[in-house]
């Protein structure tokens, strides 16, 4: 808005409504306090969080191998007032760094291109007729052949 008014520009309500998508009182609002010099900002106030004297105690939980639902039980016989969604929400934090950790890039050269199958629960009958589940890894690298000839 304070481009507007130090360009002297006539402002398009319905034009900066429907690019902000916001109401057009909100815009003509802003534009007058603009024009008046006023800036007033909204400021968020700081509340404590229900968390704040468990954080420590979550991570030692949750690096232990605890799940969220045992550790939610866990702190509040310690006097939590919170719900498990705040719990939840917390620890899905360290739950990303663990995806980041698992995932590796593999670099392929211009000869050879990994190839990945993963099949879970595979079923399987043995010839006295006992039932065996497994799941199967395979990796093979694809040898390219045009490569090969040049």
């Amino acid at each position: 808005m304070k481009k507007f008014v130090v360009d002297e520009i006539k402002l398009n309500y319905s034009g900066v409504t429907r690019q902000l998508e916001v109401d057009p009182r909100t815009v003509k609002t802003a534009y007058q306090r603009a024009l008046s010099g006023i800036v007033k900002r909204r400021t968020r106030k700081s509340r404590k969080s229900k968390l704040d004297g468990f954080r420590d105690l979550i991570k030692v939980k949750y690096q232990a191998g605890c799940s969220v639902r045992a550790i939610f039980n866990f702190i509040c016989g310690k006097g939590f007032q919170g719900k498990y969604t705040i719990v939840k929400t917390y620890c899905r934090q360290y739950k990303e760094k663990e995806i980041k950790k698992a995932t590796t890039h593999i670099e392929r050269t211009i000869d050879l291109s990994p190839q990945v199958d993963w099949k879970e629960k595979v079923l399987m009958y043995n010839k006295n007729n006992v039932k065996h589940t497994f799941s199967i890894f395979s990796m093979y690298y694809h040898i390219q052949k045009e490569n090969l000839l040049n």
